[in-house]
């Protein structure tokens, strides 16, 4: 039997159905939710305006606290506060910290961020150290 949950909205309420058109999870009029990527579903809270983070039985993962919220890859997820992104864990610890301008999913290991204006970006690791390639107009991570 697949445990595949589809989401959907009936009467301005949110949630998600299985195959068999059984609600699993049910979130109301208040928030708006995405698909599901490698276990996990953005929910955005319209009173607050703020993302979080369920898991497919509908717990609060990382509660809606965010003003932006990525999907998971390579075990992080970009984030916004205010006017600065980073990127945390499935935990909502700050792996690297918000202080880059924008930022990109990870890839290869490496994401693409802009750190503050002036620059044409550059790459931040897992770890949080910077590679800038501020003298290069554009930059991309091949295999």
């Amino acid at each position: 039997m697949s445990n595949k949950l589809v989401r959907g909205v009936k009467e301005d309420r949110w949630g998600f159905i299985n195959l068999k058109g059984v609600i699993v999870v049910n979130f109301g009029e208040n928030y708006y939710v995405s698909d599901f990527s490698e276990g996990y579903a953005k929910i955005y809270k319209k009173s607050t305006h703020k993302y979080g983070m369920i898991d497919t039985h509908g717990n609060w993962i990382i509660e809606p606290t965010y003003d932006a919220l990525g999907y998971m890859i390579e075990g992080l997820i970009p984030f916004g506060k205010g006017d600065r992104y980073g990127f945390i864990n499935i935990k909502g610890t700050v792996v690297i910290p918000n202080i880059f301008r924008d930022v990109l999913p990870f890839s290869n290991g490496m994401a693409r961020v802009n750190p503050r204006d002036g620059y044409n970006g550059g790459y931040v690791n897992k770890e949080g150290k910077i590679y800038l390639g501020k003298d290069y107009i554009d930059l991309s991570i091949t295999n």
